[in-house]
């Protein structure tokens, strides 16, 4: 019998690997296009770098703990939205070339964890981008 159920467990460590994978790819955009965030580039580097150690050590910790934790799930997608929000706005708003970090996050959740999550992160982000501006 085939089940193309995947665990949870993996789904977790897909959206950490996307998570990683964004805060990474905001400190190279600042490598390769210098002055892009302004005199806030290390705020951005310092940000992402407490970003990673802090989503991380939740996963560790989930880990450690073997619990599901939906309730960490919901709130670690909210976190996402905040870091990506702050990178976006601190690297030219609507018009920076790190927006489609925001369209990744949105797919990633929407495919790895469910349809509500994900629609749940547009929600955020379109709020977090109506607060910013």
């Amino acid at each position: 019998m085939n089940n193309d159920l995947v665990p949870l467990g993996r789904r977790w460590l897909s959206l950490l690997a996307v998570r990683v994978t964004c805060a990474a790819v905001a400190v190279a955009a600042l490598e390769v296009l210098p002055g892009l965030a302004g005199p806030d580039d290390q705020v951005v580097v310092t940000t992402a770098a407490i970003y990673v150690a802090g989503v991380v050590a939740l996963e560790g910790l989930r880990r450690v703990a073997r619990a599901r934790w939906l309730g960490l799930l919901r709130l670690l997608v909210l976190t996402d939205a905040v870091f990506l929000a702050l990178v976006v706005n601190t690297t030219g708003g609507t018009s920076s070339p790190l927006v489609f970090l925001v369209y990744l996050h949105i797919v990633a959740v929407t495919l790895v964890v469910s349809y509500r999550r994900g629609l749940e992160a547009a929600v955020g982000h379109a709020v977090l981008v109506f607060l910013a501006s």
